[in-house]
């Protein structure tokens, strides 16, 4: 449940930027996952171990996950701009073919 809403999070958040001029994909992409990973991490966190750890800690696990999470996007970022540039590039070409 806490992957499934933070991927729709995140996946929202990166088409409604899309449509607002002036930014870039890998601002997007940066802005989309932080708050994907934060609602995905505090879902899980929250339920694995609400009453089993202190309030705190929560906390801080919550902070340590999305920070980690957005920075392997970082980190990952220049091979994800290169496969997103090849498939629109392979979706042009697939859309004039079918538009002949």
């Amino acid at each position: 449940m806490a992957y499934l809403l933070g991927s729709l999070v995140n996946a929202k958040i990166l088409v409604k930027m899309k449509g607002k001029k002036n930014n870039r994909f890998s601002t997007r992409a940066i802005i989309s996952t932080l708050f994907g990973e934060l609602t995905d991490s505090l879902i899980f966190v929250f339920v694995a171990f609400l009453g089993k750890i202190p309030l705190n800690q929560i906390v801080t696990m919550i902070i340590i996950q999305v920070v980690f999470k957005t920075l392997y996007e970082i980190i990952c970022l220049p091979l994800t701009t290169i496969l997103v540039k090849k498939v629109k590039s392979y979706e042009n070409i697939t859309e004039n073919r079918i538009n002949g």
